[in-house]
């Protein structure tokens, strides 16, 4: 057995009573975690298709194919879109809200990894006429930044949407004890104060790039209270 055998066996042994500690001391919890099917590799093989037409005919069945997968899911989506309330001024709106909402789900469908790329790419000519092929509704592309702004503005309804329901439940349950568990959404001096005020705990999700001065007093207790931490066990990961 090489060194470096050694030191991994020693090291996993070492890792394995820390855990051990940890759980004793209910610092530490051990969930159960089902591993995910493996995804198949894609076979190493050439093209099946010899010919363009071919190819031509397999691309043409694949957008027949999601088209109607499109056009099953495309009415009820926009029956559901439309109970999002528009938080813009109705005077000044070119492109109803269903409409941008739409076009946001396609940067998911067609991946497009920024705004800046959706502008470019999203609305070139042929692009923009077998999209509009597909999606009648898209009379006009928007620009992207006009759904950013429209997203920005219904998180900012989702917050006092959360202010209103809590007021609700403060006074139907008053004495209740009650946990939170919010998204990044959430992760604002003013849900925190008011889960204080409601002596309610919570747990919100903190992104490195929202709240600086929050991540950087939260990184800093961590190095001063290294023990004031849980740790979680997920299958082979340490968390």
């Amino acid at each position: 057995m090489s060194k470096r055998e050694e030191w991994l066996i020693r090291k996993q042994q070492a890792q394995e009573s820390k855990l051990q500690q940890l759980r004793a001391a209910g610092i530490a919890f051990k969930v159960k975690y089902e591993k995910k099917p493996k995804k198949q590799s894609i076979p190493n093989r050439l093209s099946d298709l010899t010919t363009p037409e071919e190819e031509k005919e397999e691309c043409q069945e694949t957008v027949e194919a999601t088209l109607k997968v499109y056009r099953q899911l495309l009415p009820g989506l926009l029956c559901r879109l439309k109970h999002i309330e528009d938080p813009r001024n109705p005077v000044k709106i070119k492109h109803k809200l269903t409409v941008l909402m739409v076009y946001g789900i396609l940067f998911f469908v067609y991946q497009v990894s920024s705004r800046r790329e959706a502008n470019r790419e999203m609305s070139k000519p042929i692009f923009y006429e077998n999209l509009k092929a597909m999606f009648p509704e898209l009379e006009t592309l928007p620009h992207a930044d006009t759904l950013a702004r429209l997203l920005e503005r219904i998180k900012d309804c989702e917050r006092k949407a959360f202010y209103r329901l809590a007021e609700k439940i403060k006074k139907r349950f008053p004495r209740l004890k009650i946990a939170v568990v919010l998204d990044g959404l959430y992760a604002c001096g003013p849900v925190i104060r008011l889960c204080r005020q409601y002596k309610w705990d919570y747990m919100i999700v903190l992104k490195e790039d929202a709240l600086k001065e929050v991540w950087r007093e939260a990184t800093g207790l961590m190095r001063l209270e290294p023990k004031n931490t849980l740790t979680c066990v997920w299958g082979d990961r340490i968390q």
